[in-house]
C-alpha cells in the first residue's frame, strides 16, 4: 500500500474541519489516513472492513 501525501496525510485540523468528508473519502477508498499535529504523525485511520 502507498501513502499519497496530498491525499491520504492530513493534519488534524483539517480532520477536525472536515470529519464526515474524511470519513466518507477513507469509506470510499478504502485507505488509511494518516494524521498529523504539529508536523508529526501521531494516528492513521482505517476502514472498519480494512481493520
Amino acid at each position: 500500500m502507498e501513502i499519497n501525501a496530498s491525499r491520504d496525510v492530513k493534519p488534524i485540523s483539517d480532520f477536525r474541519k472536515d470529519t464526515a468528508g474524511v470519513l466518507k473519502r477513507l469509506k470510499a477508498t478504502r485507505q488509511p489516513v494518516l494524521l498529523t499535529q504539529h508536523g508529526r504523525s501521531v494516528a492513521v485511520l482505517l476502514d472498519i472492513e480494512e481493520y
